[in-house]
Order: structure tokens, then C-alpha cells, then sequence
């Protein structure tokens, strides 16, 4: 063709590019890469082109999809690199975003990714919000990417998931806004499959002590082990201090402590407010006799007293030998309440720990009487108790277990028997078909799981999942409806869990469908499923598994568990932190009086020079509040007459009676007339900081401490 008409024809074609431009300038959906770009000069037409690839590092084609990994677990990470070439003719700007194409999105939004260009980090975050701002790319360049992709979540809901998703490229012509002018588009894809993995478990649980008992400056070689209330007291030449002896080696071996809290019910508060601290004993983890007897009984050898380690063993210094600086401090007040002491600097491994608690302002011109429950409290609710939140390995069990068990049933949570549950939990990866499963308890009365299929909501129990069983469906859709929010497994039995389980001991077994036993529990009377038994605590508590799943087949893979938490692991819907209180502690609910009686026997020291001391009725003004509760029962077998009562771990959660041995000289606590039960405060935030101690203000008085009548609990 003549020159002259190949130049007629492509000014033709640029003039028809140029209206198509001039007509559509404002057209806004993408135009794809290779159309032409024109702009106007004095002297005639110029057209370009807008492209954008992406392909691997020097020039190499780039995997599909670009990232593919499966059973990826926590920790996950790959890293891979991209060059984002402008192949047009025209400079461009371009960003970079992500979308979610299939699969799970808990999985998706788990997943971070981190993008680098030149060693310049341009995006870190969750890669369902990758945004990366617009960066120019001049014709016949290119920027290196790389892109880091990571898993750090560790929730069961992220395990066993898919994720697929794009990562999309968006260019557009050198300064456009968007709305006008070339674009184009290019995406890499992803495709990712998560496995499953151990996650670890925070929880928070209640320690009961092994072992506490009053120390006596006015009588020095007196036992108190088994009095109940304990006491404190600021007297000149007549204080008093308290013990209490927590076991923390029944924790899992790998759980790392987060925080502790002593928490003591003030069951008789001193007529001022004190300043009360707790201090670590100098050698903690040391067995000191706690002895069996009370009211100040001479001690025996292995007990203790004001003067005594361990009879014959002496204290280093009389009282007690203690960290000089309290671990922390409250001011007692002057109403009866539970009180908290924040000792997490003290608990920093899983060993024997032993606090004393004094008034810090001792010698007092009179008598400032405190009185905190002791272990030997009639039931569980006013025990004291160490309250520990602790990281540890999930369970590696392979197969069901009891994970908890609710068996004396709270008057506003249905009938007894009849709303009674327990809790199932899957530890493994895979479903368990529960349809042929059978439950029973001591009595021959067995039950089989789905014997009617509607009584199942499901027949099989997934992964870490969990099921609930009870008598009647009113336990979820009345009583405890987040059994059904949770998604857990519900099973009607329509009939009791075997006979009906017995609050005061009873067991509940686990069969599969040939009959033999996966798991099973026991407390109170019942010792058939450990060799250390599960006491029965309080009505409306629940025995729980320190860890779900968590099975050692010892009585210390459960607590007593105050909050029952059906459907999920106990405590798994509160968040726990060093010094907060998580929960109310309820008042306990038992017969007490705030009149103080002391009846203190003749005791001898060991040089024999004895110590003088009366009998009569009259009220003293350092004697523990008495109750109208009864002596413990005698276990003649448990300890040997006259020596102390050994330190058990399987005390710590509430697993062996610590009722000891009746000694000679123990007597009955007489009922001071007092026996209401009373109603439950707010608990305080527990203590974080030494207070400094302040001398209360004296004042005329009695110098017994103070009495207040006790409201009768709602029924």
C-alpha cells in the first residue's frame, strides 16, 4: 500500500480511538489491558498501552494456586515471592487487596499475611483486611513482592478448616482517580487447609488448703489444728497468727501459673479495721504439723503452736518464721465478709506454699480479734481457698471422658435427680458415635445414650466437642439454655442417670457399646474410682476436670467447681487476670455464732513448766467465733493417735475428708445461740499491694470481736 494511505489509515484509527475517548472519558468499568491510550500534542497523536503481570522472580512462572499448603497448625508460616511487572506502555498505579473465595471464614480471618517490597514493609495484618496503598510503576519496571502468610490462632474452631482466597492486583493509568482512563486486573490465589494441634488451656480454679491451723502467744505450746474459725488477734504479749498450707503440685506438670488469690472468709471481724498481711513462711514448702487437736490442747509431737515448728522442733522465732514485708494487705473493716489477698509474686512454680496471716499493727493496748474460717467449715462454701488461673498442655487422652458432673442440684436449677447432668468431652480428632453408649452409677441401673433416637440431638459427639446427658430436656431448655447455645450434644434420658446420683457419694460410669468402662468418677462415700476420694462439695457446685479432657485417673484431675459451666470447659466463658475477681463468692451458707467462748486446758511446755489456764464458761477475748456446727467425725485409721495430720495433695482440690482424728482433748463446740445462715456479699478485689499499717483508733469496748446477727439466706 502506498505510504500515503497507510498514513491516512492510522490517523483514521487514532481519530476513531480518540472519540471513542472523548465519548466514554467518564466510563468507569474495567477496560482490559492492551486497549490503546491517546492523548493529543501540537503536532499530532500519541497511543500506549496499560498491562500488568505478575509472574515469579526473573521472569519464572508463578505456582497455582500461589499459595497451597494444608494441615497447617499454629506457628504456620510461608513465605513467597512475586514481581508485579508493568508491561504496557503507560505508567500505572496499582494496589493490592484480598477476598475470601471459599471455605471457612473463622479460618480465613486467623490467617495473617506480611508484604515487603525493597526490605520496606508496606502491609502487616489480617489478610481478609490486606490493603495495600497505591504505588507507581513506570513503563518497563517492576516491584518484588514478598508475601508472608501465617497461622498464629489456636482456638478449636480454627482446626481441620479450609480457606481459599485471591489476592488481587488493580492498575490504572498515571493519574487517574479510578473513575476514568485504563485499568487493569490480575489476581493470585490461594488455598490453604488447617490440621489439628494441641491448644493450650488458661483456666482458673479453686485450691483448697492441706493443712491450717492459729498460733497463740498467751499459750505458747497450744495446738489449735483442728479449731474452726481461726485467729488473728494484736494484743500486747497476747497476738495471734493463722496458716494455711496450699499444694500446688496437683496442678498438670507443665502448667505455668498466671496469678493466685488467697481468699479467707472473716467470719468475725475485729471491733476497728485492721491492717491484715500475709507472709510467706521463710521455709514454704516445709511440712509444719498442722496436729489434731483444738482449743489449745498441749501439742504432740510433729504439731505445732506459737513456740513449735513441729514439737519438738522450734520455731527460729516464736510465732511463726516469716517474710519480714507482707506479700500484700487489706484492711479487715468491720462486717463479716470474704477477703482477698493477691499473693501471684509468691506463686511462681508448682510446689507447697504456706502463708501466715497477721495483724500488722500487733500488741495492741486491747484486744483487736479477727476470726477467718478454717478447712474443717462444715461444707465447702466457706472454706478458704487459693484461687489460681494457670496455662497447661490440652489432653492428649484418646477417648471420652467425664469432664464434669452435677449431681446436688441448686433449688433454682430443677429437681434433684430429675435435672441432675453430666458433661461428656471428646478429646480426639475425630467424631465418636455415642448412640450405644451406656451410663450408670453405683447401683446396677444402667442406660443406654440414644436408646430412643429422639432423645439424641445427635448420635455422635465431633471433635473436641462436647455433650451434655440429664434425666429431662428441661435441664437445657429451662435450666442451663447455653448448653444449647454452645452447640453441645444433648441427651435426654428420660429416666435418672442410674438410680438417681447420691449427693453425699456416688459414682457415674462410662461404657462403650461392648460394655466396657472408658471413665468413670467417684466422690464422697464412694471411693471406687480412686484411691483418694472426691469430697462432695456444696449444693449447686459441680466437680470438674482441672483441663478438659485432662485424665491422669486421679482424684486430682478434678475440683470442686463452684460456677458449673455445662456445654463448654469450666470457666471458659470469663477472662481472668492477675487481682480481679471473676466471679461472686457466695456467702457460705452454714450455722454460725459470733459469740466467743474459749475453753483452753492445762498445757505443759516441754520443759514441763506448765501454763496455767482456766476452764470456765467465761467469754475470752481471743477465741475463735464458735459454731453451732459439730466436731468432725473421728477416722481412727487416718493418723496415729497423738501426731500430726500428714500433708496430702490430694487434700489441695477438696479430694480427701479433712476431717481429722478427734483428739483426746477436743471437745465439742458448744452453739452460741446464733445459727442463721447468712446471705452473700460482693467479694473485693484482691489486695495487689502492701498497705502501710495504721494504728486504729482505741476505743472502750469488750475485747471480743464483733457480733452481728445473720441474715437468713432467700431460699
Amino acid at each position: 500500500m502506498p505510504r500515503e494511505r497507510k498514513g491516512s489509515v492510522r490517523n483514521l484509527f487514532r481519530f476513531i480511538v480518540l472519540c471513542a475517548i472523548a465519548l466514554g472519558g467518564t466510563y468507569a468499568k474495567p477496560v482490559y489491558a492492551g486497549l490503546l491510550s491517546s492523548h493529543s500534542s501540537p503536532n499530532g497523536f500519541a497511543a500506549g498501552t496499560l498491562d500488568i503481570a505478575l509472574t515469579g522472580t526473573a521472569g519464572s512462572a508463578l505456582g497455582t494456586p500461589f499459595f497451597s499448603d494444608a494441615s497447617i497448625t499454629p506457628g504456620y508460616s510461608s513465605t513467597k515471592e512475586l514481581s508485579v511487572e508493568n508491561e504496557g506502555s503507560l505508567g500505572v498505579a496499582f494496589e493490592a487487596s484480598a477476598a475470601v473465595t471459599s471455605g471457612d471464614s473463622a479460618l480465613c480471618d486467623a490467617l495473617d499475611v506480611e508484604v515487603k517490597h525493597g526490605g520496606s514493609i508496606l502491609y502487616t495484618g489480617s489478610l481478609t483486611s490486606l490493603s495495600v496503598a497505591p504505588g507507581a510503576l513506570s513503563a518497563g519496571t517492576a516491584h518484588i513482592w514478598t508475601v508472608t502468610l501465617s497461622l498464629s490462632g489456636t482456638g478449636d474452631s480454627l482446626k481441620n478448616k479450609p480457606c481459599g482466597f485471591d489476592i488481587i492486583f488493580r492498575a490504572r493509568q498515571t493519574g487517574s482517580d479510578g473513575t476514568w482512563g485504563l485499568t487493569d486486573e490480575e489476581k493470585v490465589s490461594g488455598s490453604i487447609s488447617s490440621g489439628t494441634w494441641a491448644t493450650p488451656e488458661t483456666v482458673t480454679v479453686r485450691l483448697f488448703p492441706t493443712a491450717d491451723t492459729w498460733l497463740k502467744q498467751a499459750n505458747p505450746a497450744g495446738n489449735y489444728g483442728t479449731d474452726n474459725p481461726l485467729v488473728v488477734k494484736s494484743q500486747t504479749d497476747a497476738n495471734a497468727h493463722a496458716l494455711w498450707r496450699f499444694d500446688l503440685t496437683s496442678l498438670p506438670p507443665d502448667a505455668a501459673i498466671n496469678s493466685c488469690n488467697l481468699n479467707l472468709y472473716l467470719s468475725g471481724a475485729p471491733p476497728d479495721s485492721r491492717t491484715h498481711g500475709v507472709h510467706l513462711l521463710t521455709d514454704y514448702t516445709a511440712g509444719w504439723g498442722e496436729g489434731v487437736k483444738s482449743a489449745g490442747g498441749l501439742a504432740a509431737a510433729g504439731e505445732s503452736s506459737w513456740s513449735w515448728y513441729g514439737e519438738p522442733g522450734l520455731w527460729n522465732t516464736p510465732g511463726g518464721d516469716y517474710a519480714g514485708v507482707p506479700t500484700a494487705t487489706v484492711a479487715t473493716g468491720t462486717v463479716k465478709t470474704w477477703r482477698a489477698w493477691n499473693v501471684s509474686s509468691d506463686c511462681t512454680a508448682r510446689t507447697v506454699y504456706t502463708w501466715l496471716l497477721k495483724d500488722e499493727n500487733e500488741n495492741s493496748p486491747k484486744a483487736e480479734t479477727a476470726n477467718y474460717k478454717s478447712r474443717e467449715a462444715a461444707g465447702t462454701g466457706a472454706d478458704p481457698f487459693l484461687e489460681v488461673n494457670f496455662t497447661g498442655s490440652p489432653a492428649a487422652t484418646g477417648h471420652l471422658v467425664i469432664n464434669e458432673v452435677y449431681y446436688d442440684v441448686a433449688a433454682d436449677k430443677g429437681a434433684d435427680h430429675g435435672n441432675e447432668w453430666v458433661e461428656l468431652y471428646n478429646p480426639t480428632a475425630s467424631a465418636v458415635d455415642i448412640s450405644a453408649y451406656k451410663i450408670k452409677d453405683a447401683t446396677l441401673t444402667e442406660r443406654t445414650l440414644c436408646a430412643a433416637p429422639a432423645a439424641c440431638s445427635a448420635t455422635s459427639i465431633p471433635p473436641y466437642g462436647f455433650a451434655v446427658i440429664s434425666p429431662a430436656a428441661t435441664t437445657w431448655t429451662t435450666y442451663w439454655p447455653e448448653i444449647l447455645a454452645r452447640g453441645a450434644v444433648t441427651i435426654a434420658l428420660g429416666a435418672n442417670i442410674g438410680s438417681g446420683l447420691n449427693d453425699g457419694g456416688d459414682r457415674v460410669i462410662l461404657k462403650d457399646p461392648s460394655g466396657t468402662e472408658v471413665d468413670a468418677v467417684s466422690w464422697g462415700s464412694d471411693t471406687s474410682a480412686f484411691v483418694s476420694k472426691l469430697v462432695d462439695p456444696d449444693r449447686g457446685w459441680s466437680l470438674a476436670r482441672l483441663i478438659k479432657g485432662f485424665d491422669t485417673d486421679s482424684a486430682t484431675d478434678f475440683w470442686a467447681n463452684p460456677s458449673p459451666n455445662p456445654g463448654t470447659n469450666p470457666e471458659a466463658d470469663a477472662v481472668f487476670a492477675a487481682g480481679s475477681r471473676v466471679e461472686d463468692i457466695p456467702e457460705p451458707v452454714e450455722p454460725e455464732s459470733d459469740a466467743a467462748a474459749e475453753a483452753t486446758p492445762t498445757a505443759t511446755m516441754g520443759n514441763d513448766d506448765p501454763v496455767q489456764a482456766t476452764t470456765s464458761g467465761a467469754a475470752g477475748p481471743d477465741m475463735p467465733i464458735q459454731s453451732s456446727e459439730a466436731s468432725p467425725s473421728a477416722d481412727p485409721s487416718a493418723v496415729p493417735s497423738g501426731q500430726a495430720l500428714p500433708s496430702t495433695p490430694s487434700g489441695n482440690l477438696r479430694q480427701l475428708s479433712h476431717a481429722p482424728p478427734a483428739s483426746a482433748d477436743a471437745e465439742p463446740k458448744p452453739d452460741a445461740g446464733n445459727a442463721s445462715p447468712e446471705a452473700a456479699p460482693t467479694p473485693p478485689e484482691a489486695s495487689t499491694a502492701p498497705e502501710q499499717p495504721t494504728a486504729s483508733p482505741e476505743s472502750p469496748g469488750t475485747e471480743t470481736a464483733t457480733t452481728e446477727p445473720l441474715p437468713t439466706p432467700s431460699p
